[in-house]
């Protein structure tokens, strides 16, 4: 999770008054659905980490939505298991009119 950052001093005291701001500076950002002041955020990925990554499809993904996914799985991450969600026909379930 990304979220602004507050501007704290960065001193002997940082870690301290980090933990004592935070919580409530997320919160409220949260609350006001202010976010970070980027576009993205770039994060490295080992190939160790994308070999052994394991998808769980949302209970109620379709199947249009599962071969998006195994389609982008066999381009970026060919060794990643795909598993369905245990919930899968559990959640929102629809009844007859």
């Amino acid at each position: 999770m990304i979220f602004p950052a507050p501007k704290i001093p960065r001193n002997q005291n940082y870690f301290r008054t980090l933990s004592e701001v935070l919580p409530s500076f997320v919160l409220t950002n949260f609350l006001n659905g202010t976010g970070p002041q980027m576009d993205y955020f770039d994060v490295r990925i080992s190939q160790f980490a994308l070999d052994h990554m394991v998808v769980t499809m949302g209970p109620t993904s379709t199947r249009q939505d599962e071969q998006q996914v195994v389609d982008i799985l066999e381009t970026h991450a060919p060794l990643a298991n795909l598993k369905q969600s245990e919930f899968a026909g559990e959640i929102r379930k629809h009844k007859p009119n």
